[in-house]
């Protein structure tokens, strides 16, 4: 039962409640009931705990529950009122007298299947309009389902999302967004939330509801998150011998540990319940694939200069695993993985927080061309060391280790290991090898002047030996990203980018770094979207855990407007590479062409603070904010960016943004002072003619964009920028140009 309310808050109320006496109190806060004195009748008044309170502050607590308050429907308690007092934040909501589903859960233990069913059906319902609207409720369990004179209804929309809004990822740094027995995968890794999460804890409640338990149990919080991302439910019918085959697969396919498995929409999976929709058969279906981090080699030499070293051995160990049996064995990419170096966290939180099975733990010490290596396989659940040897060879055998290491990994697993390749070695050159991984040093940094030192090292190991397909690969990779970076296209760059790419191809067909670099080259400079298309699938049927392909190719769907494929190639490079900025950032990019501009920005800030020094992150949220209406937030996001650099981009968002904003004269000024600069990408110099509403000036500009390589122009098909010139006769045309009209 709650305390009596805070004094301060009683006072300031006073005129409009009167509080009668506490109903609950929990981690979120206390709930009183309450006299609404204006209209005569019974209020519940939430209250929140003071130091969450304190993680929105009242503005940002007021807007986003005021987004909530905005639905309507007869299965969710609506919300009267809000506000803040001395600190504290409230919603008023109405009193609904009956109990909560938690409350007949502790009377009855299980339900009847049709029970179940009856209450499940309106709040799917519920939920299913609340997602049609753009919003999750993303705290879905039995305390948040109250049953109130034979219907039930949905309670706390709303309240979750002001809390996930306003911090951005609790998840990851301490405070989740959602309650452990109930939250999907997504939510435990901190990923990207939409509806299908509420589905998932939906499932979850229905679970429960039947069983008598929650699908996963266990003595600690950690396991009990861990278990969400990796273990699979016992059937419910071991549990409620009642439960109907249409039930029993439902809830399989709306727990499955990826978003992308489940149901579409909660009205697909209420359908399946009820037998009117099959569930996807999963008996036929390959067991879930074991997921594996290695983390960083610690050095036992204590040399700096061996750092490249180090760090290459563990990139070379993770792309060896990832290629043995792709569709049972999946790798952490290198830059989550990287995440962990001098990490203090034990092997079971690493494992929570990446979701996986096993780690590999290991060492180097390298004395001149003598190398140590030692190795373990660890099993996270119970910390148990599985597997594990130490390693004296030269610098000349380190191919031929890693190749021996990884099978012995996967034997250990139990992984049906593929057919190894039929391609020639990499390199019989240990100083080209050694001047590949420093280029790959450089280039895993990606800052200009670390670029032009990868370029040097991979120039380098080509010179050793020219036969080496992967420097080849390593320059490719550096040109594009060089080009991405600039303000101006850099056509020669984006030429050596494809010229280098297809000279790796031809070295050794089977490099999936290659193959997607080639793609990428052939959007950026030829816009043969066809042959990217067919590149990125080869460098996908190769290397099926390279998460650099499915990103690069889930931007390039994006751009064509094939959104629905878009997001499930984001979706596989975010679960193998969770902790990628890019990769969220490539997300949100998808979230700004379907118009979904709160979502987009809510993705910008999460890249954000994965890359908390990225300048185009900042610009990326302030372009989110401008197209949502929020100009103040836009100007002030910008603001942060310039404060990295008045660079000629940065300057450009800055005109766009105020001329979006209708202070034109201030974009007129920017806009000058962009056009007596440095030079600067045409397109972005026509966005801000377009938003001014000079579409002479933009189609002036949009026509040299066209001719320009990068990716400039790729969202001219679907991209927010130039939609006041979309009925435009000319734009048409510059569509066919781009051979995007189709």
């Amino acid at each position: 039962m709650a305390a009596h309310p805070p004094l301060s808050l009683q006072r300031a109320l006073a005129t409009r409640y009167r509080f009668v006496r506490g109903l609950a109190h929990g981690g979120m806060g206390a709930v009183y009931l309450a006299e609404d004195l204006k209209h005569r009748r019974p209020v519940a008044i939430k209250v929140l705990d003071p130091e969450i309170g304190s993680l929105m502050g009242p503005e940002w607590f007021l807007r986003e529950i005021g987004i909530a308050a905005r639905l309507s429907h007869p299965h969710i308690v609506p919300l009267f009122d809000s506000g803040a007092v001395d600190g504290l934040l409230y919603y008023v909501m109405p009193y609904v007298e009956g109990e909560s589903l938690r409350e007949r859960l502790k009377r009855e233990t299980r339900l009847q299947p049709e029970q179940v069913l009856g209450f499940t059906r309106e709040v799917g319902d519920a939920l299913d309009h609340a997602h049609r609207q753009g919003l999750v409720h993303r705290d879905v369990k039995p305390e948040n389902i109250l049953l109130s004179n034979g219907h039930s209804l949905v309670a706390d929309f709303g309240l979750a999302r002001a809390i996930d809004s306003a911090s951005s990822g609790l998840t990851r740094t301490g405070t989740a967004v959602g309650t452990p027995l109930y939250m999907s995968p997504e939510q435990v890794l901190g990923g990207v939330v939409d509806g299908r999460s509420d589905l998932y804890s939906l499932a979850c409640v229905v679970y429960e509801s039947m069983a008598g338990r929650p699908p996963f149990v266990a003595d600690s919080l950690e396991s009990i998150l861990y278990k969400h991302c990796n273990e699979e439910p016992r059937p419910v019918s071991d549990l409620c011998a009642d439960a109907s085959d249409a039930v029993v697969q439902a809830l399989q396919r709306a727990l499955s540990k990826q978003a992308v498995d489940r149901f579409p929409s909660v009205r697909s999976f209420i359908d399946a319940l009820e037998g009117r929709e099959p569930a996807r058969p999963t008996s036929g279906r390959p067991p879930r694939r074991i997921m594996l981090a290695v983390l960083p080699l610690q050095d036992l030499g204590g040399d700096a200069d061996q750092e490249y070293f180090n760090d290459g051995m563990t990139d070379e160990l993770i792309q060896q695993l990832a290629r043995l049996g792709p569709k049972q064995l999946g790798v952490i990419a290198r830059t989550s993985a990287m995440r962990y170096k001098k990490s203090t966290k034990s092997v079971i939180e690493i494992g929570r927080e990446l979701g996986v099975d096993y780690v590999i733990e290991g060492s180097v010490r390298r004395s001149a061309n003598q190398v140590r290596i030692g190795v373990q396989l660890v099993r996270v659940s119970d910390q148990t060391q599985i597997w594990g040897e130490a390693y004296h060879r030269t610098l000349a055998d380190m191919l031929s280790l890693q190749s021996d290491i990884a099978s012995q990994i996967a034997r250990s697993l139990a992984v049906e290991l593929l057919p190894p390749p039929t391609t020639p070695a990499p390199t019989s050159s240990p100083a080209a090898y050694e001047a590949y991984l420093k280029g790959r040093y450089y280039w895993h940094r990606r800052t200009p002047e670390a670029l032009q030192q990868a370029i040097t090292y991979f120039l380098k190991s080509i010179e050793l030996d020219p036969s080496y397909a992967r420097p080849h690969a390593g320059l490719a990779d550096s040109y594009l990203l060089l080009a991405s970076q600039l303000a101006v296209p850099d056509q020669a760059g984006l030429q050596i980018a494809q010229v280098e790419a297809k000279r790796a191809i031809e070295l050794d067909p089977s490099l999936a770094e290659a193959h997607t670099s080639l793609a990428a080259s052939l959007c950026e400079c030829a816009r043969d979207w066809t042959g990217a298309e067919a590149e990125f699938l080869k460098a996908i049927e190769l290397d099926p855990g390279y998460a650099v392909a499915h990103h690069w190719y889930g931007r390039m769907l994006t751009c064509l407007g094939r959104f629905d494929e878009a997001e499930k190639q984001l979706e596989r490079a975010s679960g193998i590479d969770p902790f990628s900025a890019s990769t969220l950032a490539a997300t949100g990019e998808l979230l700004l062409c379907q118009r979904d501009y709160g979502g987009a920005a809510e993705r910008y800030r999460q890249a954000l603070d994965l890359a908390p020094g990225s300048q185009l992150m900042r610009l990326m949220i302030g372009l989110a904010e401008a197209h949502r209406g929020r100009y103040a937030e836009a100007l002030a996001q910008i603001d942060l960016a310039l404060e990295r650099g008045r660079t000629p981009v940065a300057v450009a968002q800055l005109a766009y943004a105020c001329a979006l904003s209708g202070r034109s004269d201030e974009a007129r000024r920017v806009l000058r002072e962009l056009e007596r600069g440095e030079p600067v990408r045409a397109d972005l110099i026509a966005a801000i003619y377009a938003a001014l509403g000079d579409r002479d000036g933009a189609f002036r500009l949009l026509e040299r964009a066209v001719a320009e390589p990068g990716y400039g122009m790729l969202d001219l098909k679907v991209g927010p920028r130039f939609d006041r010139l979309r009925d435009d006769p000319r734009y048409a045309k510059l569509l066919d140009r781009l051979g995007m009209q189709s």
